[in-house]
């Protein structure tokens, strides 16, 4: 190739360009066929909650933009209305979300967060970025339509005022809807099961 003027010039003529071309395409596609993850069976979910003896039932949608996880353990995490959940939030998160700052970021919220040993997500989206309070439940279970259900305790719960999903009560990533296609290493951390939902035994 040359360079005149900044101008970097190939010696390839256009037909060999667009052989060129359609080849990488083909490779690229190729290589993504069979190094992608499955799809997850189906877009929509029921997920059990189970925090404090006390169990809730959600409506959750599979987004495949939810890349979430919680930073020190690496665990997934699902994305939750706090309406839907306030018959189970352990009381430190009530006081968490009671502080606006914990959403945003701020330093108000976050000491609140840190001091009943809960977790600070870190979340980017259209709307900004932020920290989302997180909690690890007792036990979580993930169930689809036709009853097909994985226990996938050990994940963790972020809680935000709003979803802006319509009627959803919460949003699941890739690393917990493919626990259901039984693809290996997507179940989120086995030995995990049974800590507390404030999730103490990481720290």
């Amino acid at each position: 190739f040359y360079v005149v003027g900044g101008v970097v010039y190939y010696d390839v003529s256009p037909l060999t360009l667009v052989l060129l071309t359609v080849i990488s395409y083909g490779v690229l596609c190729l290589f993504d066929r069979f190094t992608r993850k499955k799809a997850p069976l189906g877009k929509e979910f029921r997920v059990l909650v189970t925090c404090g003896g006390a169990t809730a039932s959600l409506r959750v949608l599979y987004d495949s933009g939810n890349s979430l996880t919680e930073p020190f353990s690496g665990s997934p995490v699902m994305v939750a209305r706090r309406e839907a959940l306030d018959g189970l939030l352990p009381a430190e998160v009530h006081e968490a979300l009671q502080q606006p700052a914990t959403v945003r970021g701020g330093e108000a919220g976050t000491a609140t967060a840190v001091k009943s040993r809960l977790r600070l997500v870190p979340f980017r989206s259209v709307g900004g970025e932020g920290l989302l309070p997180a909690f690890r439940p007792d036990h979580m279970t993930v169930v689809t339509s036709d009853g097909t259900g994985r226990d996938i305790t050990g994940a963790f719960v972020a809680v935000t005022d709003a979803i802006g999903r319509g009627e959803y009560d919460g949003l699941i990533g890739s690393d917990i809807a493919d626990a259901l296609t039984g693809m290996a290493g997507t179940a989120p951390h086995p030995h995990r099961k049974g800590k507390g939902g404030n999730g103490d035994a990481d720290r």
